[in-house]
């Protein structure tokens, strides 16, 4: 196993209209494809919760594209404006792998508490943190 001492990279989403995505029945909106620490990424995120939470908090999920093994830690902040009226964060170390691509929080907020600061004009902004912290490396094929 490698370990790793990378600077994180960070990745901002704004989300115009968010009050849209419920009124619409929009259930996940998706990011694009980011890079932290060589892999590729994208936030899922649930307005009105995932099946867990439907109806009753924002469900937050990062999705790993690479289908590789490794640990990585991740903070998510939510806030209405740059620099943050209000601000809610959650941070979590996981292992991803091949089978066990997504890790995030089904109820990240409260759907109630999300016109608290977190939409303003209604728009939200998402500061995502990802740090890869170690990989497992293959074991080596000798012919």
């Amino acid at each position: 196993m490698e370990t790793r001492d990378a600077s994180p990279a960070h990745f901002l989403i704004r989300i115009e209209s968010f009050p849209l995505l419920s009124k619409y029945g929009i259930k996940e909106y998706e990011s694009r494809e980011f890079v932290a620490g060589d892999y590729k990424w994208k936030i899922e995120l649930y307005p009105n919760g995932d099946t867990r939470e439907k109806g009753r908090s924002v469900s937050i999920f990062l999705h790993c594209v690479d289908s590789k093994s490794f640990a990585a830690s991740v903070k998510t902040t939510n806030s209405g404006t740059s620099p943050p009226v209000a601000s809610h964060s959650r941070k979590t170390s996981h292992w991803f792998t091949s089978s066990a691509t997504d890790w995030g929080w089904p109820a990240f907020i409260p759907i109630a508490d999300m016109r608290k600061g977190f939409i303003v004009d209604d728009c939200c902004l998402l500061e995502i943190e990802v740090s890869v912290r170690a990989v497992v490396n293959p074991p080596s094929t000798s012919d």
